[in-house]
């Protein structure tokens, strides 16, 4: 039987989306799959919770890993990787689900395949208004799916990391030993922002794959990076914070050079300066976010998921 560790965040989450996340998780045919619940310090009872449900539905195989302080994304997903059993993990937050109920099969196999550290999956976003009605919406991440596509490992680089075209870390499924040697070492540096790591793995020609399917449906609203409109100060600073140790670390690479700087112009506060700086001293950014709107139809997922 194939085995898959999934590693479900925790942080004052409300029961209902760690219930409906649970769910997707326990369903998964053809797959083990062992649950790490990973606590933050929260101050509600979403653990005692999430053990609660899972004992409801009798599902035995998880463990159990509570802060008794805020450590931040980044330390809480290492620490639950010591925990991990099997080869291949996925982290998932209080709210997210796996696309369907063979997501896990299905990934297992693609990664056995492709023999990457990381691959991510197409991804579903909705939101869910005051009534609970579930709305979807498109989402265009990375800015440029083509290169992965089409396996343009030069143009790949070039779009996340001089461009910061990023793949959402939702969606991403990784190698267990692959992901905690590269997350190992920015601790201390990036606190909230871990799916920066996808810079690390491109500078050591770690190998990134796409899945051509529906991964995951992402909670639009409930996680660092889609809370409102512009960026965080916790992102900034872990953005910042980043690049700083980037370019101490190489000092001559052209794309870590122009990464950094594109970093500064996006840690602009207004907005509309922001954008403006983006555009004279990136021209590169702008020819991306172009073709990303060329591309649309490379993002639709065509096979029925869970909440279809």
């Amino acid at each position: 039987m194939k085995k898959f560790s999934v590693i479900l965040l925790l942080y004052n989450s409300e029961n209902d989306a760690i219930k409906k996340t649970i769910d997707s998780i326990i369903c998964q045919k053809d797959i083990n799959a062992e649950i790490i619940l990973s606590d933050d310090c929260s101050q509600n009872q979403c653990m005692d919770y999430a053990v609660d449900y899972l004992k409801e539905k009798a599902y035995a195989d998880y463990k159990l890993l509570k802060h008794p302080e805020n450590v931040g994304t980044t330390q809480n997903i290492y620490d639950a990787l010591k925990l991990v059993s099997n080869k291949y993990v996925k982290c998932i937050g209080a709210g997210d689900l796996l696309f369907s109920e063979n997501t896990l099969s299905d990934i297992y196999d693609f990664m056995e395949l492709e023999k990457c550290t990381m691959c991510f999956g197409k991804i579903q976003a909705f939101y869910v208004d005051e009534n609970d009605k579930i709305s979807f919406m498109p989402y265009f991440l990375p800015s440029d799916i083509k290169s992965f596509q089409k396996g343009n490992t030069d143009k790949i680089k070039d779009n996340i990391i001089k461009n910061h075209g990023w793949i959402i870390g939702a969606s991403m499924f990784y190698e267990t030993e692959g992901f905690k040697k590269y997350l190992q070492q920015i601790l201390g540096t990036v606190r909230y922002c871990e799916d920066l790591l996808q810079v690390t793995l491109l500078l050591n020609d770690e190998k990134i794959s796409l899945y051509p399917k529906g991964a995951v449906y992402y909670e639009v609203g409930s996680g660092i990076s889609t809370t409102s409109t512009g960026p965080s100060k916790r992102l900034v600073k872990d953005h910042s914070k980043f690049w700083n140790m980037l370019i101490k670390k190489y000092p001559d690479n052209k794309l870590v050079k122009k990464g950094y700087y594109m970093q500064k112009l996006q840690s602009i506060d207004e907005p509309l300066r922001r954008k403006l700086a983006i555009i004279l001293h990136n021209p590169g950014y702008i020819i991306m976010m172009l073709k990303t709107k060329l591309q649309k139809k490379r993002y639709e997922i065509k096979e029925k998921g869970i909440l279809s």
